[in-house]
């Protein structure tokens, strides 16, 4: 409990304390119904349109600010606003619509407060991280006037065809199976955005994410009284206030944020959590191909070469050729024309390699003018073929102040049959490379078990 601030901690003690030790005072009155439908009707139609207004001003500070949060409140309670102005307006006896019968009534007037309470937990729920963020403010505007379209035409539906809905109230007058999942759903949903308004206090440390936290308290508790309260009765007609000050409470929360310039958003921890997992995998992306990348050629370096053939040596019984490639002369094009001219060679070099070998073939270099390059076959006259089509490749000139022709000797060794690890590999290509060297041709190609003895 240390790290919670004394003073934020007693007063959110309080809020979650005093409805009850109120409604527990109120259950003596419980037996005492105050049937006030025109009442009721007044009262959630003007909560509507505070709910209405909140919406407005949090969409406000949303286009000022760009916070996300904000711009989530106001789909929020620009929904509570149709949903809860539907409720007040079929209250049973004084309702703007009528109904085939009472029980269709009662489930339509029930369903339309609860689907409030759980349109606004919802959307509070949603982590502003999966909304699109850079959108133009007119867009918003348009996204909220489209989903309050949809949703004074999913509530004229509902009023217009009530059957379609389950049933809400047994004929005892309690809540049916379905009502209490709705409630509780929603009892979970608003809890833990509760939490995560409180966790963002306590790093954050405003006013604003206090205000929230309330609200959102204030919800929470309105939806646990509507569970035990008789309709009509007072404990019934507190819920409805307590509804009403978690409109307030965000308000406050939102105004605040304005005025002051704070922060109204929560520490989103999961989003924290994946975007430093994300930041280690691009870290450890980043480390892997320095480990295993040639820094000028872009090639694979050395020991990512012996790596992959040892582990072909050991996880795969399928044949391979492992060519040993060597420039001819290349001492000489660094010494007559420095090594920045030498290493554009190489990584022109690098480029025609990887344009003329198969895709599948993997390609390093393993240091000066050498490289090696791993053909899944071993076939010689499939790899001659390769060979040709580098040699082709090979030979054009690199463009500089004078073209310069580069040649190359190529040594071959097949797996198994001219060695079955890695140094016998590496060994027998190298000498066959050698062997290369010495036909009097511009580029050549010696397979180990053709050195001459």
């Amino acid at each position: 409990m240390k790290n919670i601030p004394k003073v934020p901690f007693i007063v959110l003690l309080s809020v979650l304390i005093s409805p009850i030790v109120i409604g527990i005072a109120l259950l003596a009155f419980e037996g005492t119904t105050y049937m006030l439908p025109k009442t009721h009707f007044y009262f959630v139609l003007a909560s509507a349109f505070v709910s209405f207004l909140l919406a407005v001003f949090a969409f406000k500070e949303h286009k000022k600010s760009d916070n996300m949060t904000t711009f989530m409140v106001a789909l929020g309670f620009m929904g509570v606003a149709i949903l809860y102005a539907f409720h007040g307006l079929i209250t049973p006896r004084y309702s703007l619509f009528t109904f085939t019968n009472a029980a269709q009534q009662i489930n339509a007037f029930v369903f339309f407060g609860d689907m409030s309470r759980l349109w606004i937990a919802v959307l509070l729920f949603v982590p502003a991280r999966i909304v699109i963020k850079n959108t133009d403010p007119l867009n918003k505007r348009y996204v909220m006037i489209l989903t309050g379209v949809l949703l004074l035409m999913f509530s004229l539906i509902i009023v217009h065809y009530p059957h379609i809905l389950p049933a809400v109230k047994a004929a005892d007058g309690s809540d049916t199976l379905f009502t209490i999942l709705f409630k509780v759903t929603t009892l979970i949903i608003i809890g833990i955005v509760s939490i995560r308004y409180y966790d963002s206090y306590k790093i954050k440390n405003n006013l604003s994410m206090l205000m929230l936290t309330i609200g959102t308290l204030f919800i929470f508790q309105a939806i646990v009284i509507f569970m035990i309260s008789t309709p009509w009765g007072l404990i019934w007609w507190f819920a409805h206030f307590l509804y009403l000050f978690s409109y307030i409470s965000i308000a406050i929360g939102i105004i605040y944020n304005y005025k002051k310039e704070d922060t109204i958003e929560y520490f989103d921890a999961m989003a924290q959590i994946q975007h430093y997992v994300d930041s280690l995998n691009h870290s450890n992306d980043q480390l892997r191909i320095l480990a295993t990348t040639d820094s000028l050629t872009g090639l694979y370096n050395r020991d990512y070469m012996l790596e992959h053939i040892d582990n072909r040596l050991l996880v795969t019984s399928l044949p391979f050729s492992v060519l040993f490639l060597d420039l001819n002369d290349f001492k000489t094009i660094n010494d007559q024309y420095g090594h920045h001219i030498g290493d554009g060679v190489l990584v022109t070099i690098s480029n025609r390699l990887t344009k003329a070998l198969p895709k599948e073939s993997v390609i390093g270099r393993i240091g000066g003018d050498e490289f090696i390059v791993i053909l899944d076959t071993i076939d010689k006259e499939a790899i001659k073929k390769y060979c040709d089509n580098l040699f082709e490749r090979l030979l054009q000139p690199i463009p500089n102040k004078q073209a310069l022709e580069v040649t190359v000797s190529i040594g071959i060794a097949l797996s198994p049959q001219d060695g079955q690890s890695i140094d016998d590999l590496i060994r027998h290509s190298d000498q066959a490379m050698y062997a290369a060297k010495q036909h009097e041709t511009t580029c050549s190609v010696t397979f180990y078990d053709e050195i001459p003895t």
